[in-house]
């Protein structure tokens, strides 16, 4: 069995996002969606784990009742192990199948800082399941705002949503979520 992990703020949810899920749909038997620093809310993380979880229903809701999607909760821990151990407790309780390859997914492997903390411990993991690491690069994840070439991100929607920039918005934004965007900010 075949499962991709991935662990996102979603501050918010935009088509990179959609694309990566859209491409994990078509070849793995589960997608597990670890939503990060769901126990803070701050400037760049203004959504709170339910609005972010209700984002991914508006979307995927057959996949999610399926069970071929799942969310997870994922809190901040500055204890960098006791962050791992939560994760495979979750994953113990989900993937009790020991013939399991999971794959952790990212946009960039040298820079992202989950990747770099569960390479750290992957030991741990092995005890359980096969595991790799997977890039899917937003190089070609690009958006021109008022001149200037962008890479498609959290921060970015942020700052549009702060300007009411919806036609920018509605470029790397799925549509489904644009009004339910409108309404938190």
């Amino acid at each position: 069995m075949n499962v991709w992990i991935f662990i996102w703020r979603m501050q918010p949810f935009h088509v990179w996002h959609k694309n990566v899920i859209s491409t994990s749909l078509k070849n793995n038997s589960k997608t597990i969606i670890f939503i990060g620093s769901t126990n803070v809310s701050w400037l760049q993380n203004p959504l709170w784990f339910k609005e972010r979880k209700d984002i991914l229903y508006l979307l995927y809701e057959k996949e999610l009742q399926e069970g071929s999607i799942l969310i997870l909760p994922l809190d901040d821990n500055s204890n960098e192990y006791l962050w791992i151990v939560s994760i495979i407790d979750q994953l113990k309780k989900i993937l009790s199948n020991t013939n399991i390859t999971i794959t952790f997914y990212c946009g960039d492997l040298k820079k992202d800082y989950a990747i770099k903390i569960i390479t750290k411990f992957k030991n741990l993991f092995l005890e359980h399941w096969k595991t790799n690491f997977y890039e899917v690069w937003r190089q070609n994840s690009l958006i021109l705002v008022r001149w200037v070439l962008h890479k498609i991100s959290g921060t970015l929607i942020r700052d549009l949503l702060k300007r009411k920039d919806y036609k920018n918005i509605q470029r790397i934004v799925p549509e489904e979520i644009i009004e339910t965007l409108k309404e938190i900010w």
